[in-house]
């Protein structure tokens, strides 16, 4: 039987447009398979242009690869933008389940994660991302009802006045119990109440500042991203999809933590939270009922919204701000010209005066704000153990994992990026520049002696030796309360 297929040396001159390879048969072969995938994605990600690691081949492995798959000729052999007269089928299965990663190809090496991203991977920006961050919390006039009406729940003075008075009730239903265990239920939810009130408050007092952090640091990201290196902007580029990720992981779990909060109301109508006097006890039942339930109900929705939202912008921003002190430190070793120098010192004065403001937005209310992080579980092991459960007790309980770890983790972070931009510094070409621009240098290394951190009164800066302070205590005290709870068992029986 004659075989019908071309000639090898002909075959692999029509692949390449007309040039003749050199390659051998079973390195062709390899780059022909790893195109077989490119070409069934070439509608989801652009083409590749990176030329062939082969030593025998010089030509663009996107145009071998798909001239030898769909059998025709590109109309314009040009290795930076191949064009062709057909365009690939792409199956309706595997329409919408996002790209396709072909598999390696020979040469290829492990640093290329990024190409097969995707589009909207890809054209995620640190600017970007702060800048979206910057209309949710600052909406400006005109914005979408749904945005205004969630920064209506993240807390307003009616909403913190509510919060008070729900608050101070079940402070008088605690000293009518009983026991402590009675009082128990009373006890965790004013802890967790006063934290919230002061996360309402953060939001309706210093909602401005939060508005020129964020401002701030969108702008230097801008600067940044338009003059870094592909490693700086590709560095920058996972620390906005990592805080979109941290955002949305904390706003599900301020729903969850409001569901349970809820819990009793939405299933029997009846009260999630202690108060008192009991509206049955009052002269007019059904009215007492009706207010007890809709301030209920707007402590239950705005308090832990506000609490997991402020959280949750803490944490985001602190790790984009670190994220932008690794490429100014990037930027400042590899600049040369002077003008650029005197640009990079002005953006990581700007970025340390946004880190520094963040700070005193949350440093006098820290305290107030952990409270409710480092009583909750503690309070809710002791439930546990005399063995009453509740649903916001198993949404609580891991707070002190949820809130406190990570703030601690980026606040390290922070300190870490900041202080590496003086060591950046120093690194830079010191001998090649004039007197004028080494004095530059030294400014910018004598801010970053200074680093950057977020601190709280009564344990400084929070970082890693904070948290593994706070743990150690915190699990000792737990300890001793189960010891102690243990006993008082025994003593019973």
């Amino acid at each position: 039987m004659r075989d019908e297929r071309p000639d090898r040396p002909h075959a692999m001159k029509l692949a390449h447009g007309g040039v003749a390879c050199a390659s051998d048969d079973r390195a062709c072969a390899r780059a022909r398979v790893c195109a077989y995938v490119c070409a069934r994605a070439r509608g989801r990600w652009a083409p590749r242009t990176r030329p062939c690691t082969l030593p025998e081949c010089a030509v663009q492995r996107g145009s071998l690869a798909r001239a030898t798959l769909l059998g025709v000729t590109p109309t314009e052999v040009s290795p930076a933008a191949p064009r062709y007269t057909h365009t690939p089928y792409v199956p309706h299965a595997l329409k919408g389940r996002g790209p396709l990663r072909p598999p390696r190809c020979p040469g290829e090496d492990d640093d290329d994660d990024d190409h097969h991203q995707g589009p909207r991977r890809a054209a995620m920006k640190l600017s970007g991302y702060l800048e979206r961050r910057l209309e949710e919390v600052c909406p400006p006039k005109g914005a979408r009802l749904s945005r205004r009406a969630f920064n209506v729940l993240q807390g307003t003075r009616v909403s913190v006045v509510v919060s008070g008075a729900v608050a101070l009730l079940a402070i008088v239903d605690c000293f009518t119990k009983e026991s402590y265990l009675a009082a128990s239920l009373g006890i965790r939810f004013l802890t967790g109440i006063l934290s919230c009130i002061v996360a309402q408050g953060v939001y309706v007092y210093r909602r401005e500042g939060m508005r020129r952090v964020l401002g701030d640091m969108a702008a230097v990201a801008q600067r940044l991203e338009a003059n870094a290196d592909d490693d700086a902007q590709a560095s920058m580029a996972r620390a906005a999809r990592r805080c979109a990720r941290l955002q949305r992981l904390y706003g599900a779990y301020s729903v969850m933590v409001v569901a349970s909060v809820l819990f009793p109301t939405l299933s029997s109508g009846s009260l999630s939270m202690p108060v008192w006097p009991r509206p049955e006890h009052t002269p007019e039942p059904r009215v007492a009922a009706a207010a007890a339930l809709a301030s209920q109900v707007i402590t239950g929705t705005c308090c832990p919204i506000a609490f997991y939202t402020l959280v949750g912008l803490m944490v985001v921003t602190q790790q984009a701000c670190g994220a932008l002190y690794r490429a100014a430190g990037a930027e400042v070793q590899a600049v040369r010209a002077p003008e650029a120098l005197l640009d990079c010192a002005r953006l990581h004065g700007r970025l340390s005066a946004a880190a520094a403001l963040l700070d005193r937005l949350t440093s006098d209310v820290m305290v107030l704000l952990l409270s409710a992080v480092l009583l909750l579980p503690i309070q809710g092991m002791y439930d546990i153990v005399q063995g009453h459960i509740d649903a916001y007790l198993l949404s609580s309980f891991p707070i002190i994992l949820v809130v406190f770890v990570p703030i601690c983790i980026s606040g390290q972070g922070l300190s870490d990026a900041s202080e590496l931009v003086g060591l950046r510094a120093y690194q830079g070409r010191w001998p090649a520049e004039a007197p004028e621009h080494r004095r530059v240098r030294a400014f910018v290394m004598l801010r970053a002696s200074r680093p950057a951190c977020i601190t709280c009164r009564g344990l400084g800066a929070l970082g890693l030796p904070v948290c593994e302070s706070v743990l150690k205590s915190w699990f000792s005290y737990l300890q001793m309360l189960l010891n102690l709870s243990n006993k008082t068992a025994h003593a019973t029986d």
